[in-house]
């Protein structure tokens, strides 16, 4: 039986959503942010308390994973910084 593939002739790309769909990532980037918040001398978090700060990005997630006191771009810059440099170069350990 033969199938028609013609429709498929106008598809440009597939998106495939990584993050918590066909990945687990949770355990890298909970890594990072506290290596993050550790370099700092900020406190660290659970790993479920970190997937409740998932979902609008980088700077929101580390805003939120800061103490409350110190959530202004002055303190978050050198952190989030330092997060994306961590997370990217953990090759996923844990994923």
């Amino acid at each position: 039986m033969a199938i028609n593939t013609s429709c498929y002739k106008k598809i440009k790309g597939v998106v495939f959503d990584l993050d918590g769909t066909l990945l687990n990532t949770l355990p890298d980037i909970a890594l990072a942010v506290n290596k993050a918040l550790e370099k700092f001398g900020y406190p660290v978090h659970l790993e479920s308390t970190i997937k409740k700060f998932l979902g609008n990005g980088s700077r929101v997630l580390i805003t939120k994973a800061m103490p409350e006191d110190k959530q202004i771009y002055e303190f978050i810059e050198p952190v989030l910084e330092y997060y994306l440099k961590k997370y990217k170069n953990l090759e996923q350990e844990k994923t």
